[in-house]
C-alpha cells in the first residue's frame, strides 16, 4: 500500500511553517546580538559611582525612597520633586534602595537592563511599523550603542528617561497591534501604557503626535473614529503638560535665563542643529551645554542662522511625504518628540542635553537604516555603504564605551566638562564641592573656586565652597568673609547658616554666634532636626543644660531615631542625676549605632539599679 500523496496545500503550509520557524530563529538571534552588544558597550557603567549631579538629591539624601511606607508612597505620588512630577522613577529608586541600600551597582544595573529592554522594544516597534527584520535590527542596534544615549544610562538620576521610553514604545507597540487586529483591548493597553510613560517623565506628552503620523504612514482615513480614538491621548497630554509646567514654575525653573521670546526661538533652533550634528558626529559630548552667551558675553552669529535647519527639515517632510513616506515619518517623529525640550520655552541653564535625544533619534535611525537598505545593492559608490555603515557603528560603540568612564564619579565628570568648556562656572562649583566634602582636597577646591570667581565674581556657591575650604584650612577670618559674600550673592537657603554655625561652634568656640545661625535655620525650617541638635550642643558646651535639654528633646521629637541626640540627652540627664532617663537614652543611642563609653554605661546601669 503506497503512502498517500501530500496535497499541495499541505506542502505549502509546511513551507510556510519552516519559513516562520526560520524567521523566529533569525528574530531571536538578531535580538540577542542587540542585547549582547549593548551590554558590552555599557558594561563599564556597572563600575561607576553616584555623581553630584542630582544623584545626591534623587537617591542619596532622598528620604522618600528609603522607606516603602504608605506615607512615602503617597508623598511620591502627590508631590513635585526637583521641579518635576515623575513618581514611577522614584518608586524604582525605592525598590533599588530596598534591595541594596546605597550600593551604586544595583542602580546602574537597573539602568542598563532598562536600556537593553528599550533597545528590544525599539526593535519590536520598528518591526511592527515596517515589517523588515534587517531594518528593525539596524535601528535597534544604533539605538543601543549611540554615544548621545550614554547620559541616559550612565547617569542614575536619568532613570526617568529609561522608564518613560520603556512605556512609550510599549504603548506604541500596543497601538500598532490595535491597528492590525482591530481589537479594543490593544487600544486600552496602549492608553494605560501611555499613562505610565507620563508618570515617568513629562516628555511623553508627544506620544499622541506619534500616533497621528503612524496613522498617516498607514494611510488611514481621517474619519470620525480616528479622531475619537486620539481624544483621550491628547487630553492626557494636555493634563500632564500643565502639571509639568506648574511643577517647573513651582521650582522656579522656567525662564531661568534672561532671554527674550525671539532669542528663545533662535536658541531652540540652534539646539536642533546640534542634535542633528551630534547624531552623525558625536564629538565634544558633555553633561552640560550652557548657553553660548554665558561664556562669551553675547549671542554668536551662528545662533541666528540656525533656523535654516528648521526650514530645511520641514521642507524635506513636505517633499518626501509621498515617494519616501518613511523619510517624512522619521523626520516628524524626531521633530515632534524633541520639540518640547528645544528650549523655545527656556527651562534651566542648558539649551540642549544629550538625554533629550533618547527617543527622538529613533526617527533618524529609521531614515538612515532604510536609506542604507534601499541603496546598498546599487552599483558604483553605493558599494561602499556597507563598510562605511559598520565602521561608523564600531566607532559609535568605542565612543560610547569610553564615554561611560567619564561618568565614573563626580571628579571625572566635572573634569571632563572643564576640559571641554573651561569657562563653565557650574563645573567649578560642583567639582569644588566634591573636593571639599568627599576627597578632602581643600587646596584643589580653593583653586576651583578662585578660577570660577575669576569668570563670575557674583557666584555665591563659589564663595560658599571657598568658605568651607578656608574653614578646614583653619583660615577662619577668610572663611567668615566668604560666608558673608556667599550670603550676599546667593538666593538664600539654610545650608549657609548651618555650615557657618558649625564653624563658629566646633572650630572657633563662638557659641553665641553659632546659636544665632542655627536659629536662622529653624526660622526657615522649624523641623530641621540638625539645627535643633546643634543649638543643644552649643548650650551644653556653655554649661546651659536647661536650654540644651529643650532643644535636644526637640530634635528627638523631630526624629525619634536620632542617635546623636539621644546620646546628648543621656549626658544631660546624667549630669542632672536622673540616671534612669540617662540609661534609657544611652540604650537608645546605642541601638541607633552610637558608641557609648563602657564606663558610663556601667555607671548608669549601676545607678539605675540602685537609686
Amino acid at each position: 500500500m503506497q503512502p498517500a500523496k501530500r496535497s499541495k496545500s499541505s506542502v505549502h503550509r509546511l513551507k510556510r511553517s519552516d519559513s516562520g520557524k526560520r524567521d523566529s530563529q533569525s528574530l531571536v538571534l538578531l535580538c540577542g546580538v542587540v542585547g549582547l552588544v549593548t551590554f558590552i558597550v555599557f558594561y563599564p557603567t556597572l563600575l561607576n559611582d553616584f555623581v553630584n549631579w542630582d544623584d545626591i538629591v534623587y537617591v542619596m539624601n532622598n528620604n522618600m525612597i528609603k522607606n516603602l511606607s504608605f506615607s512615602n508612597f503617597r508623598a511620591i505620588f502627590s508631590t513635585f520633586y526637583m521641579g518635576n512630577y515623575h513618581p514611577l522613577p522614584l518608586l524604582s529608586f525605592a525598590a533599588d534602595f530596598h534591595i541594596a541600600g546605597l550600593s551604586p551597582y544595583i542602580y546602574h544595573l537597573h539602568n542598563l537592563l532598562l536600556h537593553i529592554a528599550n533597545s528590544l522594544l525599539v526593535f519590536w516597534f520598528v518591526y511592527k511599523l515596517f515589517p523588515v527584520m534587517n531594518l528593525a535590527f539596524l535601528v535597534a542596534l544604533l539605538f543601543g550603542v549611540h554615544p548621545m544615549h550614554v547620559e541616559s544610562i550612565a547617569w542614575i538620576s536619568e532613570r526617568k528617561d529609561l522608564l518613560y521610553t520603556f512605556y512609550f514604545f510599549a504603548a506604541g507597540i500596543g497601538y500598532l497591534y490595535y491597528l492590525g487586529k482591530k481589537q479594543i483591548r490593544y487600544y486600552f493597553a496602549a492608553l494605560l501604557l501611555f499613562v505610565l510613560s507620563l508618570l515617568s517623565k513629562a516628555q511623553a506628552v508627544t506620544f499622541p503626535l506619534v500616533l497621528v503620523i503612524t496613522d498617516l504612514l498607514h494611510e488611514r482615513k481621517a474619519d470620525k473614529q480616528m479622531i475619537i480614538e486620539k481624544i483621550p491621548f491628547f487630553v492626557l497630554s494636555v493634563v500632564f503638560g500643565v502639571i509639568a509646567i506648574y511643577a517647573q514654575e513651582h521650582d522656579k525653573s522656567i525662564s531661568s535665563v534672561d532671554l527674550t521670546g525671539m532669542d528663545s526661538f533662535f536658541y531652540g533652533s540652534y539646539g536642533l542643529v546640534l542634535y542633528l550634528f551630534k547624531f552623525f558626529i558625536p564629538a565634544q559630548l558633555c553633561c552640560l551645554y550652557e548657553y553660548p552667551f554665558t561664556q562669551i558675553g553675547f549671542t554668536p552669529w551662528y545662533v541666528y542662522v540656525s533656523p535654516l535647519a528648521l526650514v530645511l527639515l520641514l521642507y524635506a517632510v513636505f517633499v518626501y511625504r509621498r515617494k519616501y513616506a518613511y523619510v517624512s515619518y522619521g523626520l516628524l517623529f524626531f521633530f515632534f518628540t524633541i520639540f518640547p525640550v528645544l528650549q523655545y520655552l527656556p527651562v534651566g541653564q542648558a539649551f540642549m542635553a544629550e538625554r533629550y535625544s533618547y527617543i527622538p533619534f529613533v526617527g533618524l535611525f529609521i531614515i538612515l537604516s532604510r536609506l542604507y537598505l534601499d541603496h546598498k545593492r546599487r552599483p558604483g559608490i553605493y558599494g561602499m555603504l556597507t563598510p562605511a555603515l559598520y565602521c561608523w557603528i564600531i566607532v559609535l560603540c568605542l565612543v560610547s564605551f569610553n564615554r561611560t568612564k567619564v561618568w565614573k564619579n563626580s571628579i571625572t565628570l566635572w573634569s571632563d566638562v572643564i576640559k571641554k568648556y573651561p569657562r563653565s562656572v557650574t563645573a567649578y562649583v560642583n567639582r569644588g564641592f566634591i573636593y571639599n566634602n568627599d576627597t578632602r582636597e581643600y587646596l584643589k577646591a580653593m583653586d576651583d573656586c578662585n578660577i570660577g570667581l575669576a569668570i563670575d565674581s557674583t557666584e555665591g556657591k563659589l564663595y560658599y565652597n571657598r568658605a568651607i575650604s578656608n574653614k578646614y584650612l583653619s583660615r577662619f577670618d577668610h572663611a567668615v568673609a566668604d560666608f558673608e559674600r556667599a550670603l550676599r550673592y546667593s538666593k538664600g537657603g539654610y545650608d549657609l547658616f548651618m555650615d557657618r554655625g558649625i564653624m563658629y561652634t566646633e572650630f572657633m568656640q563662638q557659641y553665641d554666634s553659632g546659636i544665632a545661625d542655627f536659629r536662622r535655620v529653624l526660622a526657615i525650617d522649624p523641623e530641621h532636626k540638625d539645627a535643633a541638635y546643634n543649638i543643644a550642643v552649643s548650650y551644653y558646651k556653655k554649661a546651659n543644660y536647661d536650654s540644651a535639654l529643650i532643644y535636644c528633646e526637640k530634635s528627638t521629637r523631630l526624629d525619634p531615631q536620632f542617635g546623636k541626640a539621644h546620646l546628648l540627652l543621656s549626658l544631660l540627664y546624667t549630669g542632672m542625676k536622673d540616671y534612669r532617663l540617662g540609661l534609657t537614652h544611652a540604650l537608645e543611642a546605642q541601638k541607633q549605632g552610637e558608641t557609648i563609653d563602657r564606663k558610663l554605661m556601667l555607671f548608669l546601669q549601676d545607678k539605675a539599679a540602685n537609686p
